[in-house]
């Protein structure tokens, strides 16, 4: 009998462009499945041993089948494992040398829905998004870092960088929702390229020291909501409320054939009873943050929240579950390739 795998998938990316590797942790928590989406079919599900590791895993990041970094919930750890799931590596952040964490009362790495570690082969860099672990009572203007780099060759902790910046520093002493604090990535040459999902601000940074060389918002997003207050975000109907109509930004892609950039927007919720209405724009821009062109969708042709990735060309794209064709069939299918004059 053919072997039973989810069709969607939280945390996605694809190889080669051709190579779907995802992670359904509701359904599948210690396995990775891959699909090849040029020829529609299922390709294989590696399975970890979750002995080795503490927890589900929160995130992933594949250099190829036989190199995929991991960590899970509540670790301290990654992992690099092949593509039969065996252990190759494991770095325990808190042996490592280097410098330390400047925040007393610790870190954690950031939950994200889209992969909250990046690797530059170049460099033999590893990038993970953290957040403190009192980041419920952090202050906008906190310096606390909000990127752990890790340098592989030397097995050593290079640094912390980046404090909060653009509306994640304006807010004050205000709060955007627990699962959007990770910060966004796209590592381009000897630049990084960094944002978050309530912001249109994008900013250039030193793949050497992370000190900003540039910034720019390549659209303006005046609907973008306001931060929470304190009493709002501890008041759970009006936080559901806040998180269900919020407008946001999915991932920070570079497409390397290209050169360009893309963002998905995903507009405010009107009526939460009828989530089929929402508009989505394709938001194209260059390495200086200058915009291309906008793409929008909505109705028949609505773009899946989270269902989205990166190919060097263009966008794989789902459709939203209640749209879906069949369970049989992956439905990370929509193919949108970018064309510059």
């Amino acid at each position: 009998m053919p072997e039973v795998v989810p069709s969607n998938y939280l945390k996605h990316q694809v190889l080669g462009d051709s190579l779907f590797i995802g992670l359904n942790a509701f359904k599948l928590p210690y396995n990775l499945v891959v699909f090849n989406i040029k020829k529609q079919e299922f390709v294989k599900r590696i399975s970890i041993d979750p002995n080795f590791f503490k927890n589900e895993i929160e995130s992933f990041y594949a250099v190829s089948l036989d190199s995929i970094f991991f960590n899970s919930f509540s670790g301290k750890s990654i992992y690099l494992i092949n593509s039969d799931g065996q252990k190759i590596k494991e770095w325990d952040v808190e042996k490592m040398e280097g410098p330390r964490y400047p925040g007393e009362n610790g870190f954690f790495f950031s939950f994200s829905i889209y992969p909250n570690i990046f690797y530059d082969k170049t460099k033999k860099k590893l990038l993970l998004t953290i957040s403190d672990n009192r980041f419920h009572e952090e202050p906008g203007f906190s310096q606390l870092p909000k990127l752990l780099v890790l340098d592989l060759e030397s097995d050593e902790i290079e640094g912390f960088w980046i404090p909060p910046f653009g509306r994640m520093k304006s807010r004050g002493e205000q709060f955007f929702p627990d699962d959007l604090y990770g910060i966004q990535m796209a590592i381009v040459g000897d630049f990084l390229y960094i944002s978050t999902a309530y912001d249109d601000l994008v900013l250039k940074c030193s793949l050497n020291d992370g000190k900003i060389l540039n910034s720019g918002v390549p659209i303006e997003m005046n609907e973008l909501f306001s931060p929470l207050t304190k009493e709002e975000k501890a008041d759970n109907s009006k936080l559901w409320d806040y998180r269900v109509k919020m407008p946001f930004f999915e991932d920070l892609s570079f497409h390397e054939s290209l050169g360009i950039f893309s963002r998905i927007f995903h507009h405010e919720v009107t009526n939460p009873s009828d989530m089929q209405t929402r508009k989505s724009t394709i938001v194209t821009f260059d390495q200086n943050l200058n915009l291309l062109e906008t793409f929008d969708f909505q109705g028949d042709d609505q773009i899946g929240i989270w269902k989205n990735t990166k190919l060097t060309d263009g966008i794989l794209m789902g459709v939203p579950e209640e749209k879906q064709i069949s369970e049989d069939l992956l439905n990370h299918y929509r193919y949108l390739r970018f064309v510059l004059d």
